[in-house]
């Protein structure tokens, strides 16, 4: 089960682009410290973790199947197969 608070995030079309993405995520006071890639084709994804790292934002790129718990405050952590 999904256990998360559901935020509306104004600003961007759900369709924003590579360029879009990377300016909404380093807009912001405190960049964010970590991101999680899960959709999109892998070349695209790579280039965007690319430019997102550049900016020093830690970026993740789970594989399909690969689980993480989060808990807040303390970050996330990969779950055992």
């Amino acid at each position: 089960p999904v256990r998360a608070e559901m935020l509306v995030l104004n600003g961007f079309s759900a369709h924003a682009d590579r360029d879009e993405l990377v300016e909404w995520a380093t807009d912001t006071p405190e960049l964010p410290a970590d991101v999680f890639l899960v959709h999109g084709e892998t070349k695209p994804q790579e280039e965007l973790a690319g430019l997102l790292k550049a900016q020093g934002i830690a970026v993740t790129t789970p594989a399909r199947g690969e689980r993480y718990a989060f808990d807040t405050g303390r970050g996330w952590s990969k779950v055992p197969e």
